[in-house]
C-alpha cells in the first residue's frame, strides 16, 4: 500500500515522464527533427546549459542515493547543490532541456516546458509544505538561507 510520502515521492517522477512524454508527442506533430545549430555562441551557451543540468542531476543523484539508505527524520542533509537551492534538480532537468532545445532548434521542448513550470513550481511546494511537516523549525530556517531554484545573492549560510 502507498503511503502518503510514497505518493508525494511518485509525483515528481510521472510528471517528468509525463514532460518527455509530450516533448516527443509535440515534435512528432510538428514533424520536428533535431538539426544541430549553425551559431557558435548559441552552441556555447546551449553546452554550458547542458553541463550545468547534467552537473545538478548527477550530484543530486548521488546524493538522494547517498542518503536514502541513512536517512533520517531528524535531519536534513545539505550538500552539494542543496547547500545553496532548494530543488537543483529540477533546475538540473529544465538546464538539460534548454540546453538540448537550443543546440538542435528543438522548439518543441520550449512550447512543453515553459507552460510547464507552474506546475513544477506548485510540485516544489507541495514538497516544501511536507518538509516544513517532517522537519519544522530546521527547513524553515533551511528555506531562509537557500532560494528555492537560484542560489540567494549576500546571503551567509551558518
Amino acid at each position: 500500500m502507498l503511503t502518503k510520502q510514497d505518493f508525494i515521492d511518485l509525483i515528481p517522477r510521472l510528471a517528468w515522464l509525463l514532460h518527455i512524454s509530450l516533448i516527443i508527442l509535440v515534435m512528432k506533430i510538428k514533424k520536428e527533427f533535431p538539426v544541430l545549430n549553425s551559431n557558435l555562441y548559441q552552441i556555447i551557451f546551449s553546452i554550458i546549459l547542458i553541463l550545468l543540468g547534467s552537473y545538478l542531476l548527477l550530484s543530486t543523484g548521488i546524493i538522494v542515493l547517498k542518503y536514502r539508505k541513512k536517512f533520517s527524520p531528524t535531519r536534513i542533509f545539505v550538500e552539494g547543490p542543496y547547500h545553496y537551492i532548494r530543488h537543483p534538480m529540477y533546475l538540473g532537468i529544465y538546464f538539460l532541456l534548454f540546453g538540448i532545445g537550443i543546440l538542435f532548434h528543438l522548439v518543441s521542448i520550449f512550447l512543453v516546458s515553459l507552460p510547464l513550470i507552474p506546475i513544477w513550481y506548485g510540485l516544489s511546494k507541495l514538497e516544501e509544505n511536507e518538509m516544513t511537516k517532517r522537519f519544522g523549525e530546521q527547513y524553515e530556517k533551511y528555506k531562509k538561507q537557500t532560494g528555492m531554484f537560484f542560489p540567494k545573492i549576500n546571503h551567509k549560510r551558518r
